[in-house]
């Protein structure tokens, strides 16, 4: 999902609990990149806002990173 620069909030987040800030983008920790809904993942634009694609990829990388490390615990 990309929200762009300016973000419509899908119904979906709210109607499944994942919580949002001000502005609409889901809020996560930025650590592990996992949301409020434990393993469920974000990164990009769903929580920064308009950025960098490589930004965005920078977020996958390490929302995989915490998916791995998780899977081994």
């Amino acid at each position: 999902m990309s929200l762009g620069f300016d973000p419509v909030v899908p119904s979906f987040l709210a109607e499944n609990g994942i919580e949002t800030n001000s502005w609409g983008g889901i809020v996560l920790n930025k650590e592990t990149f996992e949301i409020s809904t434990a393993g469920i993942y974000a990164g990009g634009d769903c929580f920064r806002g308009a950025d960098l694609v490589v930004t965005a990829a920078f977020d996958g990388r390490e929302a995989a990173r915490s998916i791995a490390e998780s899977l081994l615990k």
